[in-house]
C-alpha cells in the first residue's frame, strides 16, 4: 500500500519533471530551484492522491472500521432469587435420600439499535 503511493507519487514527480521546460531542477521537493508555487502545487497534489486512497479504503473497508468503532451494547443480569435461582429436590430412588439441585439462569439482553 505505502509501497504503491511512493511509487505513484514518484511517477508524478517524474511527469511533471518531464515536461517543464528546466531539465536542470532537481526532483526533491523544497529545493531552490522549485519556486514557492511549484512547491506548495506538490504538496496540495500529494494531499490529494492521499486522500483519494482513504477515501477509497473507507468505500472498501467502511463496514468492517464502523464494526470496530460502534459496536453492540450487552447487558448480563443474574441474581441469587426467582427467576433466576431455582432450587430443585428430587428424590433418589436408589437410596431414598433427597437431591437438592439449583437451576441456575442468566438473562442477557441487548441495548441499542445496533445488530449484535
Amino acid at each position: 500500500m505505502i509501497r504503491s503511493l511512493i511509487i505513484m507519487l514518484m511517477l508524478f514527480v517524474a511527469h511533471d519533471w518531464a515536461q517543464s521546460s528546466d531539465h536542470t531542477a532537481p526532483l526533491i521537493p523544497g529545493s531552490s530551484k522549485l519556486s514557492s508555487h511549484d512547491q506548495w502545487s506538490l504538496l496540495f497534489d500529494g494531499m490529494t492522491a492521499i486522500g483519494t486512497l482513504l477515501v477509497a479504503l473507507l468505500a472498501i473497508f467502511g463496514q468492517r472500521i464502523r464494526s470496530w468503532i460502534i459496536r453492540p451494547s450487552i447487558s448480563l443480569s443474574v441474581g441469587d432469587k426467582p427467576p433466576y435461582a431455582e432450587r430443585k429436590e428430587q428424590a433418589d430412588e436408589s437410596t431414598s435420600a433427597a437431591i437438592v439441585s439449583y437451576q441456575l439462569r442468566l438473562e442477557i439482553s441487548k441495548k441499542g439499535q445496533v445488530y449484535a
